[in-house]
């Protein structure tokens, strides 16, 4: 079944419950140089 709703899609949108975005809480470090990663150790202190 399928429902288009073209004059008010805010109801289309509550549907499935407005959803918010998905934050990360640390970005990857993927690719980054391991120059980089020595010295964000030792400025952090904690990795």
């Amino acid at each position: 079944m399928v429902f288009k709703v073209t004059s008010h899609p805010k109801h289309s949108w509550h549907r499935n419950g407005i959803k918010k975005p998905k934050t990360h809480r640390y970005e990857s470090l993927k690719g980054v140089t391991v120059m980089f990663l020595t010295h964000m150790e030792s400025a952090l202190g904690c990795l």
